[in-house]
């Protein structure tokens, strides 16, 4: 997943994409956008919390499929879902 200065949204989407049971044996990628400093405690909380991995861009201009690609490198499941 995509994502910039939006935790809140970003956990809307996984518990959407996501359920409760199958969170375990589920890895989701995060690829944040160069966020503010105030949301990314938000991002680092969302880790925490659930099988999630956020993977920071030390830039701010980037393409989705640039994300996507970044995402997959730090894949380690058989299949990958972009969303």
């Amino acid at each position: 997943l995509c994502s910039y200065n939006n935790p809140q949204r970003l956990r809307q989407t996984i518990s959407k994409l996501v359920p409760d049971d199958l969170r375990s044996s589920v890895q989701i990628i995060v690829v944040d956008g160069f966020s503010e400093p105030s949301f990314i405690r938000g991002y680092q909380d969302l880790a925490a919390e659930r099988n999630v991995k956020v993977v920071s861009m030390n830039e701010c201009n980037f393409s989705t499929p640039r994300a996507y690609n970044i995402g997959a490198v730090h894949a380690t499941g058989e299949y990958i879902l972009f969303a």
